[in-house]
């Protein structure tokens, strides 16, 4: 595998993993269910935001997997430079502290009393999908994921994305 090869990898990789994010943002609400029984229209809206979860969990899980695969791909093989194997190095490991912050935000987050949360961190953000009773937070739910985040990641910048 020669320079140019491995720089096509990486900026593959590098879209894979912009685009997986660009989808878990999607927002997929507009399914609705024409039903004359609210309840069921109430229990076909829970099933859809656990839906959103699902997908947007592993998606995120996806493709941190397949980057995972291809830069061991890189660092494993005999014929790369050394400096790519650097570079591969440097991002699985980035990469593997990103995705435990992300488990260990998550389950913060549940312990703290949110139904469900989804978490991914890119380029120093750290993205939360939360499942809450109501759209709006309150302050103190706020200040709990900031504080969560900021412990866990040393990361301050925080988007939110609030499902009912």
């Amino acid at each position: 595998m020669n320079k140019k090869q491995a720089v096509i990898i990486l900026t593959l990789l590098a879209l894979i993993v912009c685009a997986g994010v660009y989808a878990a943002k999607i927002n997929t609400d507009n399914l609705y269910v024409n039903s004359e029984d609210p309840t069921e229209e109430h229990t076909s809206s829970i099933k859809n935001t656990q839906a959103i979860f699902d997908e947007a969990r592993l998606k995120y899980e996806q493709t941190n997997k397949d980057t995972i695969n291809r830069l061991k791909t890189v660092m494993d093989d005999k014929n790369a430079p050394a400096e790519q194997k650097a570079d591969a190095t440097a991002k699985y490991n980035t990469l593997s502290m990103e995705m435990k912050f992300s488990d260990d935000i998550q389950t913060q987050l549940k312990l703290k009393g949110f139904e469900d949360v989804v978490c991914s961190i890119q380029n120093n953000t750290v993205n939360l999908m939360i499942k809450n009773k109501d759209v709006k937070l309150t302050d103190t739910q706020v200040k709990d994921i900031e504080s969560v985040v900021l412990n866990v990641s040393k990361i301050k910048n925080i988007k939110l994305d609030i499902k009912q």
